[in-house]
């Protein structure tokens, strides 16, 4: 099973040193406003298509990866959430994402090693 990889046209390609821990979060956002009258009658408005989010927990990484992340999220090419970029995922399945967190939280967990939870927005359109 091939380890989950960050690439992107321009960069060079984070491939982590070990796999994401299950589960795998998915998430997908529906927003929606509901009313429901007194009558019972539900009306539903839909404002945008769903957007789907995946979420990565990595435990134990090595300190070249926690560098490496960094580096990467901080690229002129990434710059935190401003840009998107293609995770692919365990399965070998494509997506086109953008880091979606306000901050990079990755705590060292034992010596040199670290454990991080990401946060992915996919961009492509649910329907």
């Amino acid at each position: 099973m091939p380890y989950p990889t960050f690439s992107k046209s321009g960069m060079t390609t984070l491939t982590f040193s070990r796999g994401n821990l299950f589960p795998t979060i998915y998430i997908e956002d529906f927003s929606q406003v509901v009313a429901e009258s007194e009558a019972g009658l539900v009306r539903v408005a839909t404002l945008r298509p769903p957007v789907v989010f995946y979420g990565l927990h990595f435990e134990r990484l090595p300190l070249a990866d926690f560098t490496t992340l960094k580096a990467w999220l901080r690229n002129s090419l990434i710059r935190g959430r401003a840009f998107t970029f293609t995770y692919t995922d365990t399965a070998g399945t494509a997506k086109t994402v953008r880091w979606w967190q306000d901050t990079l939280d990755m705590p060292h967990v034992a010596s040199g090693l670290y454990s991080v939870d990401l946060l992915l927005r996919e961009e492509t359109p649910a329907w």
